[in-house]
């Protein structure tokens, strides 16, 4: 009697972004591809604690094709205490790997912020009702 066994894989870990900017109040899905058989333990880190669903993370995970599975990690109303360093980690009993990546803070768009066509018309406007305009910083 033949037994086949399947390729014992330590589980390698790929990330599609390094760098993802995001604004606050807003919410974002940061993911990871993991390959290994078999399949272990697969796990979002922030700042050391393994992420877990709560009503601030969403945590899935996705069979992909052979060995490989994606985990995503939904994070609602994004906060300044959201951006940092997020970490996706995977073992199994022949080993373990770990990639990184960084969430930013994207600078949202206020009213305050005008294109420099916007602002010519209303420094035009202005002038014709003579209004003095002070700009400050």
């Amino acid at each position: 009697q033949i037994i086949f066994h399947p390729l014992l894989v330590p589980p390698e870990v790929w990330l599609d972004n390094r760098r993802m900017g995001q604004s606050r109040g807003k919410e974002t899905i940061l993911e990871c591809k993991v390959t290994a058989f078999p399949q272990g333990v697969t796990v979002w880190r922030y700042q050391g604690q393994d992420l877990i669903n709560s009503a601030k993370y969403r945590v899935e995970v996705y069979q992909d094709r052979g060995h490989m599975v994606i985990l995503s990690v939904r994070i609602v109303n994004l906060t300044q205490e959201d951006f940092g360093q997020y970490s996706c980690f995977a073992s199994n009993g022949f080993g373990m790997d770990e990639e990184t990546m960084t969430l930013y803070g994207k600078r949202s768009k206020k009213v305050t912020d005008l294109t420099l066509i916007n602002v010519s018309y209303i420094i035009f406007d202005l002038l014709q009702h003579d209004v003095i305009v002070t700009f400050l910083k």
